[in-house]
């Protein structure tokens, strides 16, 4: 039989975070964002500059502008200070897309087009977490190649789900 153990620190903070990651996605999808997590970034990025977004179930393959795609190559590998674990410098890029891009079969076609002020790499933290020094790199980096980047904060997640609130902070 196996048993529960309590949870350490540690767990607790890993839980937190893959609950404000959850909460952020919910919260994309309302706000008309397609997502995409770094860790899903790879072989098509760097061989076609394609990027898989996903907006509710649909998954929307989007081409990357060069101005992009030379931010991403900097900041896409796994973070150095955390060698065990696949941490990664940011945990989203999100894409705006159009109704008319959701329309017919997203898997048939590529949008192709984009400008780089539709993209933003994206940091979610929870309760009073702050950033670490690779993050707050990668947000430099956003604004030296003038690329958007949105920290987002879940705060009272400590309570019941009803009281959760999602701010923006710069």
């Amino acid at each position: 039989m196996a048993r529960f153990r309590v949870p350490g620190q540690e767990d607790w903070n890993r839980l937190l975070g893959d609950l404000g990651e959850t909460f952020f996605k919910h919260y994309s999808d309302f706000r008309g964002f397609a997502y995409s997590r770094a860790e899903d970034i790879g072989w098509e990025f760097i061989h076609k500059r394609l990027i898989r977004f996903k907006k509710g179930f649909q998954r929307i393959d989007v081409r990357i502008p060069d101005e992009l795609c030379k931010l991403l190559i900097e900041i896409i590998e796994p973070n150095p200070d955390y060698p065990k674990t696949p941490a990664y410098s940011f945990d989203f890029i999100t894409c705006v897309i159009d109704r008319k891009e959701l329309e017919g079969s997203a898997t048939q076609y590529v949008v192709e087009g984009k400008e780089v002020a539709r993209f933003t790499i994206v940091e979610v933290k929870t309760g009073s977490s702050s950033l670490t020094k690779n993050e707050e790199r990668v947000r430099e980096l956003c604004r030296k190649f003038r690329v958007r980047y949105g920290l987002y904060r879940i705060v009272g997640i400590e309570k019941p789900l009803r009281y959760w609130d999602l701010r923006v902070e710069q």
